[in-house]
């Protein structure tokens, strides 16, 4: 019986699979990389690319990568709103992409016991295909959303937001030249 406890953990760990992941050439997008529905954490190496390591016990996974704005949620126009004002009328903001140029792909993968992908971003202005699987000892099953695209909802939601942002600066400047102008006049 004992032994039985015993030997079960290890046939376990034998089953596991690992997926060496590592992206180069997209580290700008600051993509979110998915795998089977799960947000991964990666790290950047010595040369930019961005790696990361996935264990399962499945022997194939959906690995998704997407690049997607702020600006898209629900709550974008009050959200956006706040930042403004906290970052001291956009001073402080960060300063969002104008192009607003994304990405949604998913690559269905078979790994075995340690399979290494990699993938390689084309720069953005091509209309071909968005990245390359370089040749790798894991089998691509299917891959679909291989491309760049301008998100139109995004590229809306800034331009109302910097028409919102010059009339918040104008009411702004007209409130301090009232407060002037009243200070002025009582003295």
């Amino acid at each position: 019986m004992e032994e039985e406890l015993n030997s079960q953990p290890q046939t376990n760990l034998q089953n596991l699979n690992t997926l060496n992941l590592k992206i180069s050439g997209g580290t700008s997008l600051k993509p979110t990389i998915y795998v089977d529905g799960k947000i991964l954490k990666y790290k950047k190496d010595n040369f930019g690319n961005l790696t990361t390591t996935y264990t399962t016990e499945k022997s194939s996974v959906l690995v998704e990568i997407k690049k997607l704005y702020d600006i898209n949620g629900t709550l974008w126009f009050l959200t956006s709103l706040f930042f403004f004002i906290i970052s001291i009328f956009g001073i402080f903001d960060l300063k969002p992409d104008k192009r607003c140029i994304s990405i949604v792909a998913s690559i269905k993968v078979n790994i075995t016991n340690n399979s290494s992908l990699k993938i390689r971003f084309k720069p953005r202005n091509q209309t071909e295909k968005a990245f390359e699987l370089e040749p790798t000892d894991c089998e691509v099953a299917e891959e679909t959303n291989n491309n760049y695209f301008i998100d139109t909802v995004a590229k809306k939601r800034y331009k109302v937001m910097r028409i919102v942002k010059i009339f918040l600066w104008l009411l702004l400047i007209g409130l301090i030249v009232y407060l002037i102008y009243l200070k002025v006049s009582t003295l």
